[in-house]
């Protein structure tokens, strides 16, 4: 399958993927999550790495940023997978089956603000 043109680097799956499976699940070791108030602390060149990097996430209400493989997921308007939320944070599970070969996407709609997508041009 041809790879579609997206925004970003991507992160494509290496095998057939069933619908319904738990791709990754957030890592308190390898995910960073700040509050407004840490955020504005730090320097502009810092907030400006969070911005191009992370994002706000409004359901969480805090500056988040991955250092999983989860950061090179791409938006689509018409995902593949989709990120939910437990008590233990994040995880992002398929949402039909994807073919080995095929760009892993979400929609970032779900979980961040327009204005931070539109910052990052996306």
């Amino acid at each position: 399958m041809p790879h579609l043109q997206i925004h970003g680097i991507g992160v494509f799956a290496e095998e057939d993927i069933p619908e319904n499976f738990c791709i990754v699940e957030a890592s308190p070791l390898l995910d960073i999550n700040l509050s407004e108030e840490q955020f504005f602390k730090l320097t502009k060149e810092e907030q400006s790495e969070i911005k191009h990097h992370g994002h706000f996430d409004k359901v969480l209400n805090k500056w988040h940023v991955d250092f999983d493989m989860t950061r090179f997921a791409n938006h689509s308007n018409r995902p593949n997978c989709e990120q939910k939320y437990n008590t233990h944070g994040y995880y992002i599970v398929t949402i039909r089956n994807i073919k080995n070969g095929e760009e892993i996407t979400i929609n970032y709609n779900d979980f961040e603000l327009e204005h931070t997508r539109n910052e990052r041009g996306i």
